[in-house]
């Protein structure tokens, strides 16, 4: 004879069955349905991302650098205004030369390129007075420093190139922020060769310490001296941009932005 609740497990064995059944087709009913909704987490989001990162890098780098070339462009109108001022306040008398006791900007002067003392002065002058052409003119390019200038303007976006003109521009420009305005004095003087010289001066005033330059000078065919512009001013100009610049194992060097 059956049990009552053995009879009560065999009612219920069937119910149990056909529930089983039935949440199975459900599961199953609609297979479309089931691989649509796992198409949707499917989809790689990741590469639009990556691209309008990007852009916002590059745009954030340009507006780095122009931030900073205009920046620069005013401190170098400052300058210009500031020397106006102070000449036409105070009346200095004219000094020799920078070689002697030393003289402060208000004293430099425009003195040409025929002797290397007169051209150290006339381009720490064109740094004072923020003249762009009469620093162009006192530059000089070895093959080497021309070929890393050429890249580092090169290497700015074409806007900013066509506003700055040419490599001797921007390096002309870079060179004029580095020269304090302070009292300046040739500390050394040494003869490398007949047509090359270094000349080390020495800036100082009542609000900063002393500040060493040294400068290398070289004569040219037409026997004017005008300063060299070395390779590691051009790689501290780039820097400051935000270039770095990088040396491989071939003979060339190239720029490459930061990130």
């Amino acid at each position: 004879m059956i049990s009552p609740r053995i009879a009560k497990a065999f009612w219920l064995l069937p119910i149990f069955v056909a529930t089983i059944l039935v949440m199975r087709i459900v599961d199953t009913s609609n297979p479309q349905e089931i691989e649509a909704d796992e198409s949707l987490l499917s989809i790689p989001t990741h590469q639009p991302a990556a691209g309008l990162l990007q852009q916002t890098n590059a745009d954030g780098a340009l507006q780095s650098l122009r931030a900073e070339i205009e920046e620069l462009e005013r401190r170098i109108e400052k300058r210009e205004q500031a020397l106006a001022q102070r000449k036409k306040e105070q009346q200095y008398t004219d000094a020799a030369s920078i070689s002697h006791s030393g003289l402060t900007p208000e004293q430099w002067a425009k003195k040409g390129y025929g002797t290397p003392y007169e051209s150290v002065e006339t381009l720490i002058y064109s740094a004072a007075s923020g003249d762009l052409e009469a620093m162009k003119t006192s530059l000089v390019f070895s093959p080497d420093s021309e070929a890393l200038a050429k890249r580092l303007f090169e290497s700015l976006p074409p806007s900013v190139r066509e506003e700055q003109g040419s490599f001797e521009s921007i390096t002309a420009m870079m060179t004029i922020d580095q020269v304090p305005l302070a009292k300046a004095r040739v500390h050394a003087f040494k003869e490398i060769s007949e047509d090359a010289r270094e000349v080390f001066i020495v800036f100082t005033s009542n609000l900063e310490s002393p500040k060493s330059i040294k400068l290398d000078l070289i004569q040219l065919p037409d026997e004017t001296w005008k300063v060299l512009v070395p390779p590691q001013a051009l790689y501290a100009y780039a820097d400051k941009l935000g270039i770095e610049l990088e040396t491989t194992n071939s003979e060339t060097a190239h720029l490459v932005p930061k990130d």
